[in-house]
Order: structure tokens, then sequence, then C-alpha cells
């Protein structure tokens, strides 16, 4: 192999391995974001829950107690 095709060769596979770092890294990001989300999700779900059955028990239109 002559000395421009090996430095040709490194060149690559330096690419190679600093895109599979890149790709590692994107992955951890992607995985944390999943857990986030889902997280997110649970709350909003249960926020809506607490909100449909305050409103259940306590409707809009319902004069409060004293009136």
């Amino acid at each position: 192999m002559s000395p421009d095709a090996e430095d040709r060769f490194i060149a690559l596979e330096m690419k190679i391995a600093d895109q599979e770092k890149l790709l590692a890294e994107l992955n951890e990001v992607l995985v944390e974001h999943s857990a986030l989300l889902r997280e997110v999700t649970l709350r909003a779900n249960s926020l809506e829950r607490a909100v449909r059955d305050s409103l259940e028990q306590h409707p809009a239109n319902e004069k409060p107690p004293h009136y």
C-alpha cells in the first residue's frame, strides 16, 4: 500500500470512529429524551384526570353552597 493510500485509509478510519462516537452520544440523548417524554406524558395524563375529576365534583355552572 502506498503511503498516500495508507494516509487516506487512516483518515477514513478516524472519520468512522468519530461517527461511531457521535452516534453513541446521540443515542444516549435520545434515550434520555424518551424517558423525559414518558414522564411528562404521565404527568399530563395525571393532571388531566385531576381536572376532569374536579370538574365532575364541582361543575362550572353550579353555584357555591353559600348562595
